[in-house]
Protein backbone atom coordinates (compact mmCIF):
# COMPACT_ATOMS: atom_id res chain seq x y z
CA UNK A 1 0.00 0.00 0.00
CA UNK A 2 3.17 2.20 0.51
CA UNK A 3 4.42 2.10 -2.73
CA UNK A 4 0.61 2.98 -3.99
CA UNK A 5 0.81 5.65 -1.83
CA UNK A 6 -2.36 4.58 -0.61
CA UNK A 7 -3.43 6.43 3.47
CA UNK A 8 -4.01 3.96 6.00
CA UNK A 9 -5.55 4.40 9.85
CA UNK A 10 -5.52 1.66 12.17
CA UNK A 11 -7.69 1.63 14.75
CA UNK A 12 -6.83 -0.82 17.81
CA UNK A 13 -6.69 -1.70 21.02
CA UNK A 14 -2.96 -3.32 21.00
CA UNK A 15 -1.36 -0.81 23.89
CA UNK A 16 -4.59 -1.29 25.86
CA UNK A 17 -4.26 -5.47 26.13
CA UNK A 18 -0.67 -4.93 27.47
CA UNK A 19 1.41 -5.60 24.52
CA UNK A 20 3.74 -3.63 22.62
CA UNK A 21 4.63 -2.52 18.86
CA UNK A 22 7.49 -3.64 17.75
CA UNK A 23 9.48 -2.06 14.76
CA UNK A 24 8.85 1.04 12.95
CA UNK A 25 5.42 1.63 11.51
CA UNK A 26 5.13 2.28 7.06
CA UNK A 27 4.86 6.20 6.46
CA UNK A 28 1.47 6.20 5.12
CA UNK A 29 0.09 3.86 8.58
CA UNK A 30 -1.22 6.29 11.25
CA UNK A 31 -2.21 3.52 14.38
CA UNK A 32 -4.74 5.17 16.60
CA UNK A 33 -5.26 3.12 19.97
CA UNK A 34 -9.09 2.83 21.30
CA UNK A 35 -10.54 0.36 23.58
CA UNK A 36 -12.29 -2.31 21.75
CA UNK A 37 -14.17 -3.43 24.70
CA UNK A 38 -14.74 -7.75 25.21
CA UNK A 39 -15.98 -7.50 28.71
CA UNK A 40 -16.98 -4.62 31.14
CA UNK A 41 -20.26 -2.11 31.25
CA UNK A 42 -22.08 -1.78 27.97
CA UNK A 43 -21.05 2.50 28.33
CA UNK A 44 -17.80 1.57 27.16
CA UNK A 45 -19.10 0.35 23.93
CA UNK A 46 -21.07 3.51 23.23
CA UNK A 47 -17.82 5.48 23.84
CA UNK A 48 -15.66 3.72 21.82
CA UNK A 49 -18.76 3.73 18.88
CA UNK A 50 -18.75 7.75 19.74
CA UNK A 51 -15.09 7.88 19.31
CA UNK A 52 -14.61 5.90 16.24
CA UNK A 53 -17.80 7.62 14.76
CA UNK A 54 -15.98 11.01 14.91
CA UNK A 55 -12.76 9.98 13.81
CA UNK A 56 -14.29 8.10 10.98
CA UNK A 57 -16.05 11.63 9.73
CA UNK A 58 -12.84 13.56 10.07
CA UNK A 59 -11.10 11.22 7.71
CA UNK A 60 -12.99 10.80 4.91
CA UNK A 61 -12.02 7.32 4.12
CA UNK A 62 -12.87 5.32 0.87
CA UNK A 63 -13.07 1.93 2.89
CA UNK A 64 -13.84 1.20 6.24
CA UNK A 65 -12.66 -2.67 7.18
CA UNK A 66 -13.61 -4.14 10.49
CA UNK A 67 -12.54 -7.10 12.22
CA UNK A 68 -14.33 -9.15 14.35
CA UNK A 69 -17.84 -9.00 15.75
CA UNK A 70 -17.88 -6.30 17.52
CA UNK A 71 -16.19 -4.17 15.41
CA UNK A 72 -18.41 -5.14 13.01
CA UNK A 73 -21.65 -4.52 14.39
CA UNK A 74 -20.54 -1.12 15.37
CA UNK A 75 -19.53 -0.15 11.56
CA UNK A 76 -22.82 -1.66 10.91
CA UNK A 77 -24.29 1.37 12.29
CA UNK A 78 -21.62 4.45 12.02
CA UNK A 79 -22.74 6.55 9.41
CA UNK A 80 -19.76 6.46 6.56
CA UNK A 81 -19.79 7.36 3.00
CA UNK A 82 -17.20 4.43 2.71
CA UNK A 83 -17.45 1.62 1.58
CA UNK A 84 -17.62 -1.06 4.42
CA UNK A 85 -16.44 -4.58 4.84
CA UNK A 86 -15.94 -7.13 7.33
CA UNK A 87 -14.07 -9.88 7.68
CA UNK A 88 -15.94 -12.55 10.12
CA UNK A 89 -13.90 -14.18 12.26
CA UNK A 90 -16.11 -16.64 12.97
CA UNK A 91 -19.91 -16.06 12.81
CA UNK A 92 -21.58 -15.56 15.63
CA UNK A 93 -25.28 -17.05 15.09
CA UNK A 94 -23.92 -20.01 13.07
CA UNK A 95 -21.81 -21.52 16.50
CA UNK A 96 -23.97 -20.38 19.25
CA UNK A 97 -27.93 -20.85 20.54
CA UNK A 98 -29.25 -18.66 23.19
CA UNK A 99 -31.59 -15.18 23.03
CA UNK A 100 -28.45 -13.21 22.41
CA UNK A 101 -27.10 -15.26 20.10
CA UNK A 102 -30.36 -15.01 18.00
CA UNK A 103 -29.84 -10.92 18.64
CA UNK A 104 -26.21 -10.59 17.66
CA UNK A 105 -27.26 -13.07 14.17
CA UNK A 106 -29.94 -10.50 12.80
CA UNK A 107 -27.72 -8.06 12.99
CA UNK A 108 -24.95 -10.14 11.17
CA UNK A 109 -27.42 -11.03 8.75
CA UNK A 110 -27.99 -7.32 8.08
CA UNK A 111 -24.00 -6.64 7.68
CA UNK A 112 -23.85 -9.08 5.25
CA UNK A 113 -26.90 -7.97 3.04
CA UNK A 114 -25.90 -4.00 3.47
CA UNK A 115 -22.05 -4.15 3.89
CA UNK A 116 -19.96 -3.79 0.27
CA UNK A 117 -18.11 -7.13 0.87
CA UNK A 118 -17.37 -9.42 3.41
CA UNK A 119 -15.07 -11.86 4.39
CA UNK A 120 -15.63 -15.56 5.98
CA UNK A 121 -12.28 -17.88 6.78
CA UNK A 122 -13.72 -21.56 7.15
CA UNK A 123 -15.79 -23.50 4.67
CA UNK A 124 -18.76 -24.47 6.76
CA UNK A 125 -19.09 -20.20 7.21
CA UNK A 126 -19.01 -19.72 3.82
CA UNK A 127 -21.67 -22.81 2.57
CA UNK A 128 -24.31 -21.40 5.63
CA UNK A 129 -23.69 -18.39 3.74
CA UNK A 130 -22.77 -18.24 -0.19
CA UNK A 131 -25.92 -17.46 -0.79
CA UNK A 132 -25.24 -13.75 -0.59
CA UNK A 133 -23.39 -12.61 -3.54
CA UNK A 134 -20.82 -10.36 -1.56
CA UNK A 135 -19.73 -13.03 0.90
CA UNK A 136 -16.02 -14.02 0.18
CA UNK A 137 -14.07 -17.23 1.32
CA UNK A 138 -10.70 -16.36 2.65
CA UNK A 139 -8.36 -18.76 1.00
CA UNK A 140 -6.27 -21.39 3.15
CA UNK A 141 -5.00 -20.80 6.10
CA UNK A 142 -7.35 -18.23 7.02
CA UNK A 143 -4.86 -14.95 8.53
CA UNK A 144 -1.73 -17.14 8.59
CA UNK A 145 1.19 -17.20 10.66
CA UNK A 146 4.07 -14.64 11.03
CA UNK A 147 6.91 -17.04 10.45
CA UNK A 148 9.27 -14.87 11.96
CA UNK A 149 8.14 -15.64 15.01
CA UNK A 150 7.97 -19.24 14.66
CA UNK A 151 11.33 -20.26 13.32
CA UNK A 152 11.15 -24.22 11.40
CA UNK A 153 12.52 -26.46 13.24
CA UNK A 154 12.37 -30.41 14.10
CA UNK A 155 11.46 -31.44 17.41
CA UNK A 156 13.55 -32.01 19.89
CA UNK A 157 13.14 -33.64 22.93
CA UNK A 158 16.64 -33.17 24.61
CA UNK A 159 16.04 -29.21 23.59
CA UNK A 160 12.47 -29.33 25.07
CA UNK A 161 13.52 -30.82 28.20
CA UNK A 162 16.31 -28.34 28.56
CA UNK A 163 13.38 -25.46 27.99
CA UNK A 164 11.52 -26.67 30.55
CA UNK A 165 14.11 -26.07 33.31
CA UNK A 166 14.64 -23.16 31.94
CA UNK A 167 11.02 -21.93 32.93
CA UNK A 168 11.06 -23.75 35.81
CA UNK A 169 9.40 -27.19 35.19
CA UNK A 170 10.83 -31.04 35.41
CA UNK A 171 12.30 -32.45 32.32
CA UNK A 172 9.36 -35.24 32.50
CA UNK A 173 6.51 -33.34 33.38
CA UNK A 174 3.94 -33.73 30.07
CA UNK A 175 2.80 -29.53 29.74
CA UNK A 176 -0.18 -29.25 28.36
CA UNK A 177 -0.85 -25.41 27.00
CA UNK A 178 -4.30 -23.51 26.48
CA UNK A 179 -4.01 -20.35 24.80
CA UNK A 180 -7.30 -17.88 24.53
CA UNK A 181 -9.84 -15.95 26.93
CA UNK A 182 -10.81 -17.69 29.83
CA UNK A 183 -14.20 -17.87 28.64
CA UNK A 184 -16.88 -21.05 28.18
CA UNK A 185 -16.85 -20.78 24.39
CA UNK A 186 -13.39 -21.05 24.69
CA UNK A 187 -13.44 -24.53 26.50
CA UNK A 188 -11.18 -23.57 29.56
CA UNK A 189 -12.57 -25.48 31.89
CA UNK A 190 -13.00 -28.37 29.66
CA UNK A 191 -9.76 -27.71 29.14
CA UNK A 192 -8.96 -27.76 33.37
CA UNK A 193 -11.37 -31.13 33.60
CA UNK A 194 -9.51 -32.94 31.06
CA UNK A 195 -6.22 -31.98 33.09
CA UNK A 196 -7.74 -32.77 35.97
CA UNK A 197 -9.10 -36.41 34.77
CA UNK A 198 -5.11 -37.50 33.95
CA UNK A 199 -4.06 -35.91 37.05
CA UNK A 200 -6.37 -37.84 38.85
CA UNK A 201 -4.63 -41.14 36.85
CA UNK A 202 -1.77 -40.47 37.80
CA UNK A 203 -0.82 -39.01 35.06
CA UNK A 204 2.73 -36.36 35.61
CA UNK A 205 0.76 -33.19 33.73
CA UNK A 206 0.69 -29.72 34.31
CA UNK A 207 -1.68 -27.42 32.63
CA UNK A 208 -0.60 -23.75 31.13
CA UNK A 209 -2.73 -21.33 31.16
CA UNK A 210 -1.98 -18.22 28.67
CA UNK A 211 -5.43 -15.74 28.47
CA UNK A 212 -7.58 -13.69 30.80
CA UNK A 213 -10.72 -14.04 32.64
CA UNK A 214 -13.47 -12.92 30.43
CA UNK A 215 -16.24 -11.03 32.19
CA UNK A 216 -18.01 -11.20 29.42
CA UNK A 217 -18.75 -14.69 28.78
CA UNK A 218 -17.93 -15.73 32.96
CA UNK A 219 -17.52 -18.97 34.26
CA UNK A 220 -17.99 -20.23 37.63
CA UNK A 221 -14.33 -18.72 38.06
CA UNK A 222 -10.52 -20.40 38.33
CA UNK A 223 -10.24 -22.51 41.24
CA UNK A 224 -6.66 -22.99 42.36
CA UNK A 225 -4.98 -26.31 40.98
CA UNK A 226 -1.58 -27.47 41.94
CA UNK A 227 -1.17 -28.52 38.59
CA UNK A 228 -2.87 -25.67 36.90
CA UNK A 229 -0.66 -22.77 36.20
CA UNK A 230 -2.18 -19.59 35.10
CA UNK A 231 0.82 -17.44 33.62
CA UNK A 232 -2.09 -14.43 31.82
CA UNK A 233 -1.34 -13.05 28.64
CA UNK A 234 2.29 -13.69 27.55
CA UNK A 235 4.47 -12.34 24.48
CA UNK A 236 6.87 -15.68 25.03
CA UNK A 237 3.97 -17.56 23.29
CA UNK A 238 6.51 -19.31 20.70
CA UNK A 239 8.67 -20.51 23.96
CA UNK A 240 6.51 -21.65 25.20
CA UNK A 241 4.95 -23.58 22.35
CA UNK A 242 8.44 -24.72 21.93
CA UNK A 243 8.50 -25.87 25.32
CA UNK A 244 5.01 -27.82 25.61
CA UNK A 245 4.33 -31.40 24.93
CA UNK A 246 0.12 -30.39 23.78
CA UNK A 247 -2.29 -27.98 22.68
CA UNK A 248 -5.40 -28.39 24.48
CA UNK A 249 -7.73 -26.82 22.23
CA UNK A 250 -11.25 -27.05 23.51
CA UNK A 251 -13.04 -24.24 21.94
CA UNK A 252 -16.92 -23.96 20.19
CA UNK A 253 -16.84 -21.06 18.60
CA UNK A 254 -13.76 -20.49 16.14
CA UNK A 255 -13.35 -18.80 12.54
CA UNK A 256 -9.74 -19.85 11.90
CA UNK A 257 -7.82 -20.26 15.23
CA UNK A 258 -4.77 -18.55 14.53
CA UNK A 259 -3.17 -20.15 18.40
CA UNK A 260 -3.85 -23.26 16.63
CA UNK A 261 -2.06 -22.60 13.41
CA UNK A 262 0.77 -21.21 15.47
CA UNK A 263 0.71 -24.61 17.11
CA UNK A 264 1.19 -26.46 13.67
CA UNK A 265 4.25 -23.87 13.00
CA UNK A 266 5.82 -24.96 15.97
CA UNK A 267 5.71 -28.58 15.48
CA UNK A 268 3.59 -28.89 18.37
CA UNK A 269 0.70 -31.57 18.30
CA UNK A 270 -3.08 -30.50 19.36
CA UNK A 271 -6.52 -31.91 20.83
CA UNK A 272 -9.85 -30.10 20.25
CA UNK A 273 -13.34 -30.31 19.16
CA UNK A 274 -15.16 -30.99 15.68
CA UNK A 275 -16.10 -27.52 15.01
CA UNK A 276 -15.88 -24.57 12.34
CA UNK A 277 -12.08 -23.63 11.64
CA UNK A 278 -10.89 -26.26 14.13
CA UNK A 279 -12.00 -29.24 11.04
CA UNK A 280 -11.06 -26.80 8.32
CA UNK A 281 -6.86 -26.89 9.75
CA UNK A 282 -7.29 -30.63 10.82
CA UNK A 283 -7.75 -31.74 7.28
CA UNK A 284 -5.48 -30.22 5.56
CA UNK A 285 -2.22 -30.34 8.62
CA UNK A 286 -3.74 -33.22 10.37
CA UNK A 287 -1.24 -32.84 13.49
CA UNK A 288 -3.73 -33.88 16.17
CA UNK A 289 -6.63 -35.38 17.25
CA UNK A 290 -10.34 -33.90 17.38
CA UNK A 291 -12.99 -35.04 19.36
CA UNK A 292 -16.87 -34.30 19.71
CA UNK A 293 -17.74 -31.08 20.98
CA UNK A 294 -17.78 -31.14 24.95
CA UNK A 295 -16.77 -34.93 25.31
CA UNK A 296 -14.12 -34.21 28.01
CA UNK A 297 -13.38 -37.51 29.02
CA UNK A 298 -12.47 -37.96 24.94
CA UNK A 299 -10.56 -35.21 25.10
CA UNK A 300 -8.25 -36.72 27.98
CA UNK A 301 -7.69 -39.78 26.49
CA UNK A 302 -6.82 -37.52 23.01
CA UNK A 303 -3.86 -36.05 25.38
CA UNK A 304 -3.39 -39.38 27.03
CA UNK A 305 -2.92 -40.99 23.27
CA UNK A 306 -0.82 -38.31 22.46
CA UNK A 307 1.30 -37.66 25.53
CA UNK A 308 1.81 -40.99 26.61
CA UNK A 309 0.95 -43.75 23.49
CA UNK A 310 2.86 -42.36 21.05
CA UNK A 311 -0.10 -42.00 18.77
CA UNK A 312 1.12 -41.28 15.31
CA UNK A 313 1.77 -37.82 14.14
CA UNK A 314 3.46 -37.19 10.74
CA UNK A 315 6.61 -34.47 11.39
CA UNK A 316 5.60 -30.68 9.87
CA UNK A 317 7.40 -30.69 6.84
CA UNK A 318 9.21 -27.25 5.31
CA UNK A 319 6.65 -27.21 2.63
CA UNK A 320 3.41 -27.53 5.13
CA UNK A 321 5.46 -24.80 7.52
CA UNK A 322 6.06 -22.22 4.38
CA UNK A 323 2.16 -22.87 3.74
CA UNK A 324 1.47 -21.16 6.83
CA UNK A 325 2.59 -18.22 6.60
CA UNK A 326 0.41 -14.54 6.41
CA UNK A 327 1.82 -13.41 3.20
CA UNK A 328 -0.86 -15.31 0.84
CA UNK A 329 -3.35 -13.54 3.60
CA UNK A 330 -1.64 -10.28 3.02
CA UNK A 331 -1.37 -10.78 -0.84
CA UNK A 332 -4.84 -11.91 -1.28
CA UNK A 333 -6.26 -8.53 0.75
CA UNK A 334 -3.72 -6.32 -1.41
CA UNK A 335 -5.40 -8.29 -4.88
CA UNK A 336 -9.15 -7.24 -3.08
CA UNK A 337 -8.18 -3.60 -2.31
CA UNK A 338 -6.71 -2.92 -5.60
CA UNK A 339 -9.89 -3.79 -7.41
CA UNK A 340 -12.06 -1.48 -4.64
CA UNK A 341 -9.37 1.56 -5.84
CA UNK A 342 -8.69 0.86 -9.42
Amino acid sequence: MQAQQIEVVLYTSFEARGFEWKGDLPENVEVIQIEFPTAGKKWKWLKTFFKLQKSIKKNHFDVVHAHFTLGILMLLFLKTSAKKWGTFHGVYHLAESGFISKMVGELEKKAFKSFDRSFVLNQRDFKDLKHHAKVKLMPNPGVGVNLDNYRYQEVNQSKKAELKKTFGYDADVKLLLFVGRYTLFKGVEDAIAAATILHKKGCNVRLLLCGKLDMQHPIDGLKPLSFVDDLGWRQDLPQLMKMADILVFPSVREGYPVSLLEAVASGLPYVGYKVRGVEDINEIYEKGILVAPNEVNKLAEAVENICYKNYPITPLSKEEYYSLGRQRFVDYQMAEYARLLD
